[in-house]
């Protein structure tokens, strides 16, 4: 819903390539928040979006600017998706899930 939301209130305010990009820094921010969560607890879920900022705004225009690079880009996408499925695999990795899959290889 986001997702959805940003791209429309991009798309008309700006385009939508605007739209696009909008949406892929959405993703990435909301994966590397997902992974945050996972490794240092709720209450600091934003330390590794902040950190990926600060690279974005000491060093822009690097090839890892996603929100500096065309809508288009395939690198860019190519980080939203493994920035995303980190995320979720973080997420999905809870204690009980991880002994489960321990007792079965045993």
């Amino acid at each position: 819903m986001t997702c959805a939301l940003s791209f429309g209130a991009e798309a008309l305010a700006v385009g939508p390539e605007h739209g696009l990009v909008f949406v892929r820094s959405v993703l990435i921010w909301l994966g590397l928040a997902l992974l945050s969560i996972r490794l240092l607890g709720q209450q600091l879920g934003w330390v590794i979006p902040m950190a990926s900022a600060f690279l974005l705004v000491w060093y822009p225009l690097h090839w890892w600017d996603w929100t500096a690079n065309p809508a288009g880009d395939p690198a860019s996408w190519i980080v939203a998706t493994v920035a995303l499925a980190m995320g979720i695999a973080a997420t999905a990795a809870t204690p009980w899930r991880r002994r489960a899959l321990l007792r079965r290889r045993r």
